[in-house]
């Protein structure tokens, strides 16, 4: 009976994992949760700007490919007033995404189990879940780095027959992602392991080479050489959060930074815990025997030569080696991991009733779901600011003043400007500096009873905050406190005699 066979239960599996997923980044989006800092300030240049306006350099030290600044300005035309219209673009690159790595998956896995294993470690990764709802390209990466994927993984059409498709393709990613030359310098590489198979197309290969060099190079010129706030950036990846690789392969600095490095991409990457991790670790070694013992050098050099391009450009300063900007190297690390599973679970595939293995392998499935809920909670969030908002607007009294600290400032400007909070501007005090002592110096001249908005800040330095204030006549009334957030309320103390 064909609610029996194999290939149904296989089928009807796989996609209720995928089913799930989406379930998943949709209540995420529908949950709305505030913008953190980062974003607020690529989200304010939507509110301030026009689609002519987003082509001049961005303001708050932003950088964003044009064209998906142009997608976004789109979206937020569609739903106004609104985080959930500039949402909606990342969310599409989602799904496209799954669409392109079930492609992927099927194309290199004939066992439906691994394929079953493969989409799960997708689409129940912490990182492509948040990053599917958040206002940045990161999402557009891993769209590109799966559509290019295929097109160097699938047997029946190659890369040299598509010269139009991938001309068409590849200009897309330069317009629309940070990560383009990575991906066609990949896909390039990929071409050269096959030159026998397109030697005699030479000029239609050189002819579409050489017409994505021009575009990338005026693109260059045109927009990326403009951007001002370069410097900003580059110190700031520096010393602040370090992402770019020493050059000096003797140094102490270049070991300590791909240990760092190693740690974030093989341990961080999927955040289903420590324990996992370890598994997960040990399933990429043996994905990268499988590979070696397979002669799979395709599939080695698809996997590994974006992550050797990118430390290279990270050295020469020119593109971060950072957790979200090395979102797009998720598919190709799942494959690595599948490949090594491969070495396990085929053997012992064979010992099942071909129909109990699907049921087998779900538990694990389901066990991946419950870690990932158990270590980062859901819905995903990050700094809750809005809600400190709306808190602090239902409690306003008419002589309260309101301090919005500096880290802060543009998240409630953009709050501000899209009508979720509207307090007088009588009221609000911005914070000059992100300093505790710039904190207190301003706090000194109050005497008002005042409401303190803090966002991005660590635990110590809300104490020294608090501490300083509690030692200086004010009482806390109030303190509310979220995720990422707090709103506290502080009243002078009445000096009696």
């Amino acid at each position: 009976m064909r609610f029996l066979s194999i290939s149904f239960l296989n089928s009807i599996t796989t996609r209720a994992t995928i089913l799930i997923g989406i379930a998943l980044v949709f209540l995420q989006f529908f949950y709305n949760r505030s913008l953190w800092g980062d974003e607020a300030t690529l989200a304010i240049n939507f509110v301030e700007r026009d689609f002519l306006g987003l082509l001049e350099p961005l303001s708050y030290k932003q950088t964003a490919p044009f064209l998906f600044l142009f997608t976004e300005e789109f979206f937020s035309l569609i739903i106004p007033n609104s985080e959930l219209g500039l949402r909606i673009f990342p969310l599409i690159c989602y799904l496209g995404s799954i669409y392109f790595f079930l492609k992927i998956i099927k194309e290199i896995f004939k066992s439906e189990a691994l394929v079953l294993i493969a989409i799960s470690l997708f689409v129940f990764n912490y990182f492509l879940i948040y990053y599917s709802n958040e206002v940045k390209q990161y999402m557009v990466d891993v769209l590109f780095s799966t559509y290019f994927l295929h097109m160097m993984v699938r047997k029946d059409q190659k890369i040299h027959n598509n010269l139009l498709k991938l001309f068409i393709s590849g200009t897309l990613a330069i317009l629309y992602s940070n990560i383009a030359v990575v991906l066609l310098a990949t896909v390039g590489a990929r071409m050269l392991l096959n030159f026998s198979e397109w030697k005699n197309n030479l000029k239609g290969v050189f002819i579409c080479i050489a017409s994505l060099l021009i575009v990338f190079i005026g693109y260059y010129f045109l927009f990326i050489s403009k951007i001002q706030s370069q410097e900003f950036l580059i110190d700031y990846w520096t010393n602040k959060e370090p992402a770019f690789m020493p050059l000096n392969p003797l140094s102490a600095d270049f070991w300590d930074f791909m240990y760092a490095k190693y740690i974030m991409l093989f341990k961080y990457l999927f955040k289903f815990g420590n324990i996992a991790a370890v598994f997960l670790q040990l399933f990429m070694v043996a994905g990268l025997i499988q590979l070696f013992r397979k002669k799979e050098s395709s599939l080695l050099l698809i996997i590994f030569l974006p992550v050797f391009i990118h430390l290279i450009l990270s050295g020469l300063k020119l593109y971060p080696f950072h957790i979200r900007f090395c979102l797009y190297l998720i598919p190709g690390f799942i494959l690595l991991i599948v490949k090594g599973l491969e070495l396990l679970i085929e053997p012992i595939k064979n010992r099942f009733n071909k129909l109990q293995f699907p049921i087998a392998v779900f538990p694990l499935l389901a066990f991946l779901l419950f870690l990932n809920f158990k270590i980062n909670g859901f819905p995903l969030v990050k700094e809750e600011y809005k809600k400190t908002l709306k808190h602090v607007s239902s409690k306003l009294k008419k002589e309260d003043k309101v301090f919005v600290f500096a880290e802060s400032n543009v998240i409630y400007k953009y709050y501000e400007k899209i009508g979720v909070v509207k307090i007088p501007d009588s009221k609000i005090i911005m914070g000059q500096k992100f300093q505790v002592s710039s904190v207190n110096n301003q706090f000194s001249v109050i005497k008002n009873p005042v409401w303190l908005l803090l966002s991005g800040v660590d635990k110590k330095f809300v104490d020294e905050v608090n501490a300083f204030l509690l030692n200086n006549n004010f009482e806390l009334k109030d303190d509310y406190q979220v995720v990422g957030a707090t709103a506290s309320y502080y009243v002078p103390k009445v000096v009696t005699e």
